[in-house]
């Protein structure tokens, strides 16, 4: 079989209203390009997917290996209190740069649901393409 057996969407909701993310989070989300995340443990012991900063980009710099987790995250985790964009864990899914600003139940009924013995969506009607292949191939 062929295909995604399940998604992670996190992301999508962190760019809901109702979401705890600290205001230069929810400002990084949405200003995030196709390119913006990276992997790494170095931010919490763990690998991870960050919206790329200074945090990030210094502590991968240092060649220091991050302290196993959970204590990695007692030496950044204060730092989200700052504010500061560039200090701050700015955890992201790989389509960060997809979301949009909404709400939770808004996003639910954008979401596909099974119908039926198959995928149908809720709300919106998305395009599909085209098939490129006739019956007969």
């Amino acid at each position: 079989m062929l295909g995604a057996s399940a998604v992670q969407m996190g992301t999508a909701f962190l760019r809901c209203e109702e979401a705890n993310v600290k205001a230069a989070h929810r400002a990084a989300l949405r200003e995030a390009s196709d390119a913006a995340t990276i992997v790494t443990e170095m931010l919490t012991g763990r690998p991870a997917r960050y919206i790329r900063n200074a945090l990030a980009d210094d502590l991968i710099a240092s060649g220091l290996p991050p302290v196993a987790f959970p204590a990695q995250m007692s030496v950044t985790a204060p730092l989200q209190d700052t504010g500061d964009r560039e200090m701050t864990l700015l955890f992201a899914g790989q389509s960060a740069a997809l979301g949009r600003d909404t709400n939770d139940g808004a996003l639910w009924r954008r979401w596909p649901r099974r119908r039926g013995g198959g995928w149908g969506w809720v709300g919106v009607e998305p395009k599909r393409p085209r098939d490129r292949c006739s019956k007969s191939d």
